[in-house]
């Protein structure tokens, strides 16, 4: 465990672009709940609107629907359903670009790091390894631990 917070401990000087990714992807996660909560309001009808016992937020929220119509609380829960899922949509995207700014950092890091070691190398060893193999273990590999920890991060966020 301490070699690997090691080898990531350059991630600590991008902590606001891990944050900005775990708070983008819950809000979206939270947002998609909040769109699912609208259809309450157009499964009751107008005159039941008994909320002594919601949160105070809830009551306020449900008294944007009371004593109006069928059609005027589709007209409200359709515009609220746009902004929410306008507003989603731009934290998945802010989510996806920081995964992406962190995926890429990742891989240059490791990259940059193999490049120093196959500097280090002598002569000789390039004679005994083929091309190939360096430029895997140089270019490939270096590059998939990138993606390896993006797609950590999309894994987490799944269950959200």
């Amino acid at each position: 465990m301490t070699q690997f917070l090691r080898h990531f401990r350059f991630l600590l000087y991008r902590w606001k672009l891990l944050a900005a990714a775990g708070v983008a992807g819950l809000l979206a996660s939270l947002l998609e709940g909040l769109g699912i909560t609208l259809l309450f309001p157009l499964l009751q009808d107008g005159s039941d609107y008994n909320t002594g016992d919601l949160p105070r937020v809830l009551q306020d929220f449900m008294a944007l629907f009371a004593g109006r119509d069928l059609t005027s609380r589709l007209q409200i829960v359709a515009l609220l359903l746009v902004a929410i899922f306008a507003v989603k949509g731009a934290m998945v995207y802010a989510a996806a670009i920081c995964a992406q700014r962190v995926q890429i950092a990742i891989g240059k890091h490791f990259h940059m790091r193999c490049m120093a070691r196959v500097m280090d190398m002598g002569l000789g060893s390039f004679n005994k390894y083929k091309s190939g193999h360096l430029h895997a273990i140089a270019y490939a590999h270096s590059g998939s631990i990138g993606v390896s920890f993006s797609r950590f991060v999309g894994a987490v966020h799944l269950p959200f």
